[in-house]
């Protein structure tokens, strides 16, 4: 083998490794709209907890602060959700002092376009349209 192909393994093999690594370290899946639950994003709509405060912005907007107990948010075409501390999941249109609970008790959700799935403490799955909610 030529040097200068024995060299151009070496590197695509240390930089498959260093891959495989960084995703066993990871360990989760991805969400539906989101990397990890701090973080989530619907086109040029985003999502970010950084020290347990929950912010939103669009495009190149100054991110606004929706809630200050966030676990895990997530955003569909016209809403941002949080997910607080003490299970409720919250729903955000525009303005961010008219929040609404959609629902208690839920442990996990993933949002998308038009609505969240939310699975509650009680391992129920329900679809959730931020004006109502469905027991699936």
């Amino acid at each position: 083998m030529e040097p200068h192909m024995a060299r151009n393994l070496c590197i695509s093999l240390a930089w498959l490794t260093g891959i495989s690594i960084l995703m066993t370290a990871l360990g989760a899946p991805a969400r539906a709209d989101s990397s990890s639950p701090f973080l989530a994003a619907f086109y040029d709509r985003q999502m970010a907890i950084v020290d347990a405060a929950a912010y939103a912005w669009g495009g190149r907007e100054q991110p606004k602060r929706l809630a200050l107990d966030a676990i895990q948010v997530g955003v569909g075409r016209d809403t941002h959700y949080v997910l607080t501390t003490n299970g409720e999941l919250r729903g955000f249109e525009d303005d961010p002092a008219r929040s609404k609970v959609l629902m208690a008790d839920i442990q996990r959700f993933a949002a998308g376009d038009d609505g969240a799935m939310a699975i509650t403490t009680g391992d129920v799955l329900w679809w959730i349209i931020y004006k109502t909610r469905e027991n699936l």
